[in-house]
């Protein structure tokens, strides 16, 4: 539903509620946000030159080369051979190292509406099976809250 609204509200270009003008976007963290935003410079300059590309979640830039097409895991990785490339572009310096508890957050989790391969319980196991479930998730959850430095 959620990509069904997003995707009527960008064909219009213009949405209004109550003579106001009001945008509809993706929700992300900010955490991803940030990472989204370092590509801000490289995707303006493919738009100028009517290169096509998209930006797949979490934080990822897919570019459609004459040559072929390129997936882009950072923005330094993208800026570096957008300039190999001879695209005027600033190369965004690598950061100090990965946030390794925000790697392992976004690889545990799954989009949603896709079934995890051997999702299927038999009766027998299904109460021990859903039980494993919440305690992981309460415990990540307890972990999140513990974070010293919320964003």
């Amino acid at each position: 539903m959620k990509e069904e609204v997003i995707r009527r509200a960008w064909q219009k270009r213009e949405v209004f509620y109550n003579n106001t003008r009001f945008y509809i976007d993706h929700d992300y963290p900010s955490a991803i946000l940030k990472r989204r935003m370092e590509y801000a410079e490289a995707k303006k300059i493919l738009k100028e030159r009517k290169t096509k590309f998209q930006t797949p979640y979490p934080a990822r830039l897919r570019v459609f080369y004459n040559d072929g097409t390129r997936l882009y895991q950072s923005a330094t990785e993208a800026t570096e051979d957008m300039a190999s490339r001879g695209f005027p572009v600033t190369i965004i310096p690598a950061p100090d190292g990965p946030d390794e508890r925000e790697t392992e957050l976004l690889s545990t989790w799954q989009v949603a509406g896709h079934r995890r391969v051997g999702a299927a319980i038999t009766p027998d196991r299904a109460p021990q099976k859903k039980k494993a479930s919440q305690t992981q998730f309460k415990e990540k959850l307890q972990e999140f809250r513990r974070d010293p430095h919320p964003e």
